[in-house]
């Protein structure tokens, strides 16, 4: 949440629109490999790799219990 709120602060100060430099950085976050998991919560959500400048491409996972449980051992 700290990044986004800087994201959008950072705005005023270089006279950018906050609604473009939002849907930027969201689009970035949606596109980026969870620590946890190691794929992209567009992958896990849609099935879909948004692609990026700074994409990493990923084949859908074919079994999402063991990332869950990765994940809540992550966050344990």
């Amino acid at each position: 949440m700290q990044t986004l709120n800087k994201t959008v602060e950072a705005t005023g100060c270089e006279n950018k629109s906050w609604e473009n430099e939002l849907f930027t950085f969201l689009h970035n976050y949606h596109a980026k490999p969870h620590l946890s998991t190691g794929q992209t919560p567009a992958v896990l959500m849609f099935g879909l790799n948004i692609v990026t400048t700074l994409s990493q491409y990923t084949e859908k996972p074919e079994n999402d219990q063991a990332l869950r449980q990765q994940d809540a051992a992550a966050t344990d």
